[in-house]
Formats: C-alpha cells, structure tokens, sequence
C-alpha cells in the first residue's frame, strides 16, 4: 500500500445504508480477482475477431447493435444511439416504466431517494458508471465499489467510495448486509 492508498483510506467517510432509497441505479461487476491474470495477446486477437465478426452480422441483419468489449471478460451489446445516461433517462422519463417499478414520479425528484452503485466511476480510467450520475440530479449519492482516486471522479457529483474492507460485488453484498446494523 502506498501512501496515497494510505492517504485514501484514513480520509474516506463511512459509508452508511440509507433507509429511504426508493430506486437504485446499479452496474457492480462480478470479479474474480483473485483467479485473475492478464488476457495473453492471442485471446485479445480472438476477442478483437469476434467483435468484428459480430458488427459485420449485425450490420448484414440491419440491427443498431454494437458489440464491444466489457467487464473484465465480457462482451456487450449495445443499442446505438443508447447509453447508461439516456437509458436512465428514459425510465426516470415514463410514468408507466415508473410505475411498474412502484414508483412515482414525485420519487425520482428525491435525491434521497435515490443512490447509484457502480464500480468504475475515473473520469480518467474510462469509467463509464459515472454516465448514470448524469442522468440522475447531482445530489443523489452513488457509491463507487472499487478502489478508485476520488480526484478523478466526475467533478460536482456525490460519487463516494464504499469505505469497508471488500470490494466490487463483494463489497456491494458487504453494504447490503449493513442495512441490518
């Protein structure tokens, strides 16, 4: 540990459950990290294969889809044209999507109730959980599960890092279990 790991871990305030989130908004990778090794560079070459191959079908097949890389190991299909921010967006926009989910619209206009979980939120390290904050006001907390430099977190926006001992998907279950405390 370094000293600015030092420096991080004795500044971060304790994150504590919050009893009034109506919504959450949340995007926690599973890891493996301790299994975890470096991807060689033929399976990089197979993966970068594969994405080519899968946006030339679904260019034939006439679909918006764009493959790309995500996670540590995964493939994403994305809709051109949507992103976590317009996503968000939309729900928090339809009064029926809301409603399925047994929310008003009077419950998105709280930031307390409201929280972001996610785990790469670096405006530098191409973090891309931190479009979820745009959707959303700026007050509303998210809570970044990785250990990442608070200075590059989007500027304005109540992005805090999870402060307990695990983290990504570990440290979200650390946090869901706190509700009971």
């Amino acid at each position: 540990m370094d000293n600015n790991e030092i420096e991080m871990q004795n500044t971060t305030p304790e994150v504590k459950w919050n009893d009034e989130v109506r919504l959450i908004v949340s995007d926690v990778d599973e890891t493996i990290a301790d299994n975890y090794t470096s991807a060689e560079p033929e399976m990089i070459k197979e993966l970068t294969t594969l994405l080519g191959e899968g946006k030339v079908l679904f260019t034939e097949a006439n679909l918006p889809i764009t493959p790309r890389l995500g996670g540590m190991w995964a493939i994403d299909f994305a809709i051109k044209g949507v992103n976590k921010t317009t996503a968000v967006k939309y729900v928090l926009n339809d009064e029926a999507v809301l409603q399925s989910l047994g929310l008003t619209p009077e419950d998105v206009r709280d930031p307390k109730k409201m929280e972001i979980w996610g785990d790469r939120f670096s405006t530098l390290r191409g973090g891309t959980d931190r479009h979820m904050c745009e959707a959303l006001p700026k007050q509303v907390r998210a809570i970044d599960f990785r250990e990442e430099n608070p200075a590059e977190f989007p500027e304005g926006y109540n992005v805090v890092l999870w402060s307990r001992k695990q983290h990504v998907h570990n440290g979200l279950l650390e946090y869901l279990q706190s509700r009971h405390e």
